[in-house]
């Protein structure tokens, strides 16, 4: 290749100084020095199938995409930080590509693929801007900004080429006949927009049931409390106590660090005779100078998490039964010396000591369900007696950020029935093939009333309840597949399917891909991650 290289510098010295930015990235992005692999000090980003994938490739790929989602950001006027690239994944994703890309490479090899210098120069011209320069320019270029040879650089990037290669072969193998065209059509023209309004436990008044019905329950349903106390049961743990003992030294409002740096030493000399033996509770009568612990040896008593003031309850759940803090923990007004004295872990009450507690909450979800379920049959009667959704509902997008007042304008009037704003929301479009629905959720038995609604009966005759809520729901609108719609728009509706399908496709031969292989991530630099193998090696 180095034969190919002339003359041309000004192109490739404007990429010298553009690649000279990337590199200031590269060369600091994660640890100093990984993993060694074939004798020599190469530190890797990971192995696909005993191949590495070097950490100055990782490094610059990602700053390159780094480098484009800040750009892309900055043209809608907001900064795109190293934290989000963390939040989303972005090193993932970009290890993920280079992984591909290698894998690809050798299916391009295994398929008779190969790249000639001709394609590799203008490769190298469109990214790099790499044509005719000086020779010994490219070589220093590529061996101080890449750590690579010119070989292995040009194998890198010979290896990027075979995986567009075999990409875009996979991709032309991919066609969609016209019997394909015309199913997906019906399929994703066979759908519905719906109205509704939920009734959940926010619509419902919580009524306390009384001692009688608890009783009652208890007497009746002893399965049921059972049940409930097993579903529960976290509920009915005690939390976790603590007990704990503190020295404690005043600091003065005006103290230096020099007297706060004596009071400290001073508690660390007490820490190291109790170490070495003294009575705890001694020395706190003797030196300690809070009057309320004092006398009692220190002694805080008993508590759980949300007690104590921040700074002591971290110290006191941070240590084991008689373990002393490490270091004096400070406030703005003390130091102390801590030692915990011992733990009640959190127990799970007795079923007895709380059945009243449990059957009172299945009498209170009993009485919610009963009031969501009699006022959404309310409603649907109304609807089915003529009057009108939008009269008897509010659009759920003009109350959005409407004060509560204001959305209770629409209520129930009668005191036993739950005190309900009736808010109308739409849904986008429902197909027939989606499994979740639109702000929904996963309820097949909704679904398929949806497609049993027309616009001559747009009432579902039923409510629908779906986890803990009720819906009563009316068709907005319906389409049904034209197929002289079809017709007309065949070419257009081609290319997108075609798109669609062939990334299907190259997504599914993907994930084959890399169920056969072996890749092994650095762990230094992919600590979050799991390594993954082949599926059939022991």
């Amino acid at each position: 290749m180095l034969d190919i290289i002339r003359r041309h510098q000004k192109s490739w010295i404007t990429y010298l100084i553009f690649a000279g930015i990337i590199v200031v990235f590269a060369v600091n992005f994660g640890p100093g020095s990984g993993s060694c692999h074939n004798g020599g000090a190469v530190s890797y980003a990971a192995m696909v199938n005993g191949e590495y994938i070097a950490q100055q490739d990782f490094a610059i790929a990602y700053s390159h995409q780094l480098e484009q989602m800040r750009r892309r950001a900055q043209a809608s006027n907001f900064d795109f930080t190293e934290e989000m690239a963390q939040r989303m994944g972005l090193h993932h994703q970009v290890i993920d590509g280079l992984i591909n890309n290698k894998l690809l490479a050798r299916e391009a090899e295994r398929l008779g693929l190969r790249v000639s210098d001709a394609e590799l120069l203008e490769y190298l011209h469109n990214l790099y801007k790499v044509k005719d320069v000086d020779v010994s320019d490219y070589r220093n270029f590529v061996e101080r900004n890449f750590r690579t040879s010119v070989q292995r650089f040009e194998q890198e990037r010979r290896d990027e080429l075979l995986a567009q290669k075999v990409a875009q072969f996979l991709q032309d193998s991919v066609t969609v006949n016209d019997n394909e065209l015309r199913d997906d059509y019906m399929r994703n023209h066979d759908r519905a927009k719906i109205e509704y309004v939920k009734f959940d436990v926010a619509s419902a008044k919580l009524v306390e049931p009384t001692a009688a019905e608890i009783k009652k329950l208890i007497e009746s349903e002893p399965q049921a409390i059972s049940d409930r106390y097993q579903i529960d049961a976290a509920l009915y743990r005690t939390a976790e106590e603590r007990q704990a003992r503190q020295i404690v030294l005043n600091v003065a409002k005006d103290a230096s660090e020099a007297d706060i740096a004596r009071l400290r030493s001073k508690l660390i000399t007490l820490k190291e005779q109790i170490s070495s033996g003294a009575d705890f509770a001694a020395l706190c009568q003797e030196f300690s100078q809070d009057d309320a612990t004092k006398a009692k040896g220190g002694d805080l008593g008993w508590h759980k998490r949300g007690d104590l003031a921040p700074e002591i309850e971290k110290a006191i759940f941070s240590l084991a039964a008689n373990e002393i803090v490490k270091e004096p923990v400070r406030s703005s007004d003390n130091l102390y010396l801590i030692q915990l004295v011992a733990i009640k872990p959190s127990q799970l009450k007795p079923q007895a000591e709380v059945q009243n507690e449990v059957a009172a909450s299945i009498l209170r979800e009993r009485s919610v369900d009963q009031q969501l379920s009699v006022a959404a049959k309310e409603l649907l009667e109304k609807l089915k007696n003529g009057q009108k959704f939008e009269t008897l509902t509010i659009n759920s997008s003009k109350t959005k950020n409407e004060p509560k007042e204001k959305m209770a304008k629409k209520t129930n009037d009668k005191k036993d029935k739950p005190d309900i704003t009736l808010q109308r929301h739409e849904t986008e479009w429902i197909t027939k093939t989606q499994e979740a629905l639109p702000q929904i959720g996963i309820a097949p038995e909704l679904k398929d009333a949806v497609f049993t609604l027309s616009k001559e009966a747009p009432i579902a005759p039923k409510t629908y309840k779906v986890g803990k809520a009720y819906y009563v729901m009316v068709l907005k609108d319906r389409e049904t597949p034209d197929v002289t719609k079809f017709e007309s728009e065949k070419d257009s509706l081609r290319e997108q399917a075609l798109w669609s399908k062939r990334n299907r496709v190259f997504q599914e031969w993907m994930q084959h891909l890399r169920s056969l292989a072996r890749v092994e991530l650095n762990p230094a630099l992919f600590a979050d991650s799991r390594q993954s193998a082949n599926p059939d090696e022991g």
